[in-house]
């Protein structure tokens, strides 16, 4: 099992807890290789985080089944599913998911990567380092981390936070 966070903005986030999927994609065009590879590297049963700009790191859910193709998704052709609720977006390739560990609050791009008292026996060895260069490099929306990255985030996003049982409203 892998982790994974998806960079997405305040709209698609709201589109993707109320449809349970993930979806990436580059606007306008049929066929995007560097989306495609992005997703093709998840799998059933991965974990999801979700990464909303100007508000942090939110999740953890998990992936159920494969990846598949929104046809409509190019232009010249008929208005991609959940156009409208994307403001325009393209999604092409889509997976579904489901709730794992949600919790109450997300956490900010500062706590989880470079507050000092929040990095664990503040070493630098237990930094975020693959989202500190992702942050740097930031041109992709898809962003694979390992299984000591993925405990990290969890101890911290779990930390006095409050597991919620229903994502229905989050």
């Amino acid at each position: 099992m892998a982790t994974h966070i998806l960079t997405v903005d305040e709209t698609t986030f709201k589109t993707h807890l109320n449809y349970m999927f993930i979806g990436t994609g580059k606007n306008g065009q049929a066929h995007q290789e560097g989306a495609l590879a992005d997703i093709l590297g998840i799998r059933d049963g991965d974990n999801i985080i979700f990464y909303v700009m100007q508000y942090g790191f939110y999740g953890i859910f998990k992936v159920v089944g494969n990846v598949f193709y929104d046809y409509n998704s190019y232009y010249n052709h008929h208005p991609q599913y959940l156009d409208s609720l994307l403001g325009g977006k393209t999604l092409t390739y889509r997976m579904l998911i489901q709730p794992l560990d949600v919790y109450q609050k997300g956490i900010s791009e500062w706590d989880m990567m470079e507050n000092p008292n929040l990095i664990q026996n503040q070493s630098i060895y237990n930094m975020q380092w693959s989202w500190i260069f992702k942050k740097l490099n930031a041109s992709r929306g898809c962003l694979s981390i390992d299984e000591h990255e993925f405990t990290l985030f969890k101890n911290i996003l779990s930390n006095g936070n409050r597991q919620l049982g229903n994502v229905a409203n989050y």
